[in-house]
C-alpha cells in the first residue's frame, strides 16, 4: 500500500470505492464509484466534496440512501474504535432491488494520509443463496408451505400474543381422505400434483392471518391465531372440508378426496407437541366417525390446568344471549340415520369460550338458580331447534330435553313447558323428556304425577344415566317410560370384557320384556358400535357418531338445505 498513490489504490479495488477524510467529506473516488452513483440516481451529488456523514445523519428511513446507522459505523472507524465496520443496504438498480455490502475501513498511511476507505460491493447473489437456504429450512419443498419447524416458531409467537390480547389460539390437524387411492391408481407424480393443488385450495379458504403448514405426507396443520371460541374453529374446519370436497381436475382426470380435521385449543402453558397430540387424537376420532368430518379435542382438556375455574365464573353474567344449545345425535345402528338429538346447554363465556354445562351447573344448584337456569335452557333448546325442525318436516328426529327434579316437582314448570310448546309449535309427540335415574328416587310421588301428565300430552319419557348406581327397576312398571338411556360406564371395555357384554345383554333383554327402547350412551369407536349390534341394540349415542354441535353443524349433518 506504501507504494500506491490514492488514485492507484482506488482503481485497483474491484469494488466501487471512495476515500473520505475524518470529517466524512468525500475526497476522491474511483470509476466504479462513479458508475454506482449514476446507477442509483445520485450522479455527481455523491462525488468529491459530498458531506457523506451529514447526509447519513439526515437520512432516516429514506429508501436508496445510507442512513444514520452508516454514519455511526463511519465514526466508529474514524475515531479508531474499530478498524472496519460494514452494513448491507438494498438499492434499486434499473427497477430491480439489489443488495450491496457497504464497508468502512481505516486508512492510516504517511503517504496516503489518514482517512476512511468506503467500498460498496454487490452481494445480491450471496444474499439470494442465504435467503434460499433459510426458506428451504423453514418451508416444504413440494408445496412451498411452512414446514413444522416454522410452524412451531409461529405457534409460540401466536400464543404469546394471545395472552396479551385475551384471544384464543386453535390448531387444526388435517388429513386427506382417500389419498392413498390416488397414489395407487394414478402414481406418485399425480399424488404430488394433488398435494400442491390441495395446498392452494386450503390457502384460499383461510384468512391472511391464519397459517397453513404441511406437516408431512398428506397431513396439514392450520394455526388459527385469534379465535373467539371453539365454534369459530369448527366453522373454519367445516369450510375446509367443504372446499376440499369439490373434485380436482389434473391432467384430464377427475380426482376426489376428502378431509378429516381434529381441533385442539392451545392453552398458555401448553407445549406445541401436547397441542398437536390432542389435535391428532381428535383427528383419529374424526377418521373413525366416517371421515370428512371434524372433531373437537375432548372438552375436558379445554379446562385442564384451569384450577379454580368455577371460582371465577359469575352466573349473573349468564344472560339468555350467552346461552347456547348444542345438539348430540342419537342414531339407528341399522342404517346410521339420526332418529333423535339431545339438547345440551353451553355457556358462551367472553373470556373462557364455550363452557360445558357440567362446569357451572353445580354453581347454579348451590346458588339456588337451578330452576331459573333450567327454564332458560329449555327455552333456548326449543327456539334453537324449531327452525331446523320446520325445514326437515315430518321426518324430523325427536328432540330430547333434560328436566331437573325441581322442574318436575312444580305445577308452574309444567305450565311453562306447555306454553313453550304452544308458542314454538313443537309437536309434543316429537319431544322426549330425560330425567336421571337418581331423580326418580326423590319425591317420587310428585314426579310420577308430573311424568304421567307429560305422557298424557304425548311427550315421551327417557330415563337418563340408567345403571349409573341407583336402582329404579321396580318403578319402571308404574311410570310411562319409553326409553332407557344406558350410562356410558356400561359400555367401557365391552369389546374385551365378557362380563360387560353379559350385563348389557341382560339389560337389553329386560327392556325388551318391558317394551322399552334402549339408547346406549358413550359409544366412541367402531368396535364398540359393532358389539352393540351383535348384542341386539338398535340405538346409540356418543362421539363415534357425533359430538355435541351447534345447530348449524347439525344442519350439515342432517343434509338440510345442502344440495345433493
Amino acid at each position: 500500500m506504501e507504494d500506491l498513490t490514492v488514485d492507484e489504490l482506488l482503481e485497483a479495488l474491484p469494488q466501487a470505492a471512495a476515500l473520505c477524510d475524518e470529517r466524512g467529506i468525500i475526497r476522491e473516488t474511483n470509476s466504479r464509484w462513479t458508475r454506482f452513483a449514476e446507477l442509483t440516481g445520485r450522479g455527481e451529488d455523491c462525488g468529491p466534496g459530498c458531506d457523506l456523514l451529514a447526509e447519513c445523519d439526515a437520512n432516516r428511513g429514506v429508501p436508496g440512501r445510507m442512513t444514520a446507522a452508516a454514519g455511526a459505523a463511519f465514526r466508529a472507524v474514524a475515531s479508531g474504535q474499530y478498524d472496519a465496520r460494514h452494513l448491507e443496504y438494498a438499492w434499486s438498480i434499473d427497477g430491480e432491488d439489489r443488495w450491496f455490502r457497504v464497508e468502512f475501513t481505516v486508512l492510516a498511511s504517511a503517504r496516503l494520509r489518514r482517512g476512511v476507505l468506503l467500498s460498496v460491493q454487490d452481494v445480491t447473489s450471496d444474499r439470494q443463496v442465504t435467503e434460499r437456504l433459510t426458506h428451504l429450512a423453514h418451508h416444504d419443498s413440494l408445496t412451498g408451505l411452512p414446514n413444522r419447524t416454522l410452524f412451531f416458531e409461529l405457534y409460540s409467537q401466536a400464543v404469546a400474543l394471545s395472552n396479551r390480547r385475551a384471544e384464543s389460539v386453535y390448531v387444526l390437524f388435517c388429513d386427506l381422505d382417500r389419498f392413498k387411492e390416488v397414489n395407487t391408481l394414478h402414481g406418485h407424480q399425480m399424488g404430488d400434483e394433488l398435494l400442491r393443488a390441495v395446498a392452494s385450495r386450503l390457502t384460499a379458504s383461510l384468512r391472511p392471518s391464519d397459517v397453513l403448514c404441511r406437516f408431512g405426507g398428506d397431513e396439514f396443520l392450520v394455526l388459527l391465531p385469534d379465535v373467539e371460541g371453539p365454534e369459530v374453529a369448527e366453522h373454519v374446519a367445516r369450510r375446509l372440508i367443504r372446499d376440499l370436497s369439490r373434485p380436482f381436475r389434473l391432467h384430464g382426470e377427475r380426482i376426489e378426496v376428502g378431509l378429516s380435521v381434529g381441533i385442539a385449543r392451545a392453552e398458555p402453558d401448553d407445549e406445541p407437541g401436547d397441542v398437536l397430540r390432542q389435535a391428532n387424537e381428535a383427528l383419529f376420532r374424526a377418521k373413525e366417525a366416517g371421515r370428512s368430518c371434524t372433531v373437537l379435542a375432548d372438552e375436558d382438556r379445554l379446562f385442564e390446568g384451569r384450577a379454580g375455574l368455577r371460582a371465577h365464573l359469575d352466573l349473573t353474567e349468564l344472560s339468555n344471549e350467552r346461552m347456547l344449545s348444542y345438539f348430540q345425535p342419537i342414531v339407528d345402528l341399522t342404517d346410521g340415520s339420526v332418529v333423535g338429538v339431545e339438547s345440551l346447554l353451553r355457556w358462551s363465556h367472553p373470556q373462557y369460550g364455550v363452557i360445558p354445562a357440567r362446569e357451572f351447573l353445580g354453581l347454579a344448584v348451590n346458588s339456588g338458580l337451578m330452576g331459573t337456569l333450567s327454564e332458560q335452557a329449555l327455552q333456548t333448546a326449543a327456539t334453537s331447534w324449531i327452525d331446523l325442525r320446520d325445514e326437515i318436516g315430518a321426518s324430523a328426529p325427536k328432540l330430547f330435553v333434560n328436566l331437573s327434579p325441581d322442574q318436575l316437582a312444580t305445577r308452574a314448570s309444567l305450565d311453562r313447558l306447555h306454553h313453550l310448546l304452544v308458542a314454538t309449535g313443537l309437536p309434543p309427540e316429537e319431544i322426549v323428556v330425560e330425567v336421571t335415574e337418581e331423580a326418580m328416587t326423590i319425591k317420587s310421588r310428585d314426579i310420577a304425577d308430573r311424568l304421567n301428565e307429560l305422557a298424557e300430552w304425548g311427550i315421551g319419557l327417557a330415563v337418563d344415566d340408567f345403571g349409573a348406581g341407583y336402582s329404579s327397576l321396580g318403578r319402571l312398571r308404574h311410570l310411562p317410560v319409553q326409553v332407557l338411556k344406558l350410562d356410558q360406564s356400561l359400555i367401557r371395555g365391552v369389546e374385551v370384557d365378557r362380563r360387560a357384554r353379559q350385563l348389557l345383554s341382560s339389560i337389553g333383554s329386560m327392556a325388551d320384556e318391558l317394551g322399552v327402547s334402549c339408547v346406549v350412551e358413550g359409544c366412541e369407536s367402531e368396535d364398540e358400535a359393532a358389539v352393540l349390534v351383535d348384542l341386539g341394540f338398535r340405538y346409540a349415542q356418543g362421539y363415534h357418531f357425533g359430538r355435541p354441535m351447534p345447530v348449524e353443524r347439525l344442519r350439515e349433518l342432517l343434509h338440510v338445505g345442502v344440495p345433493a
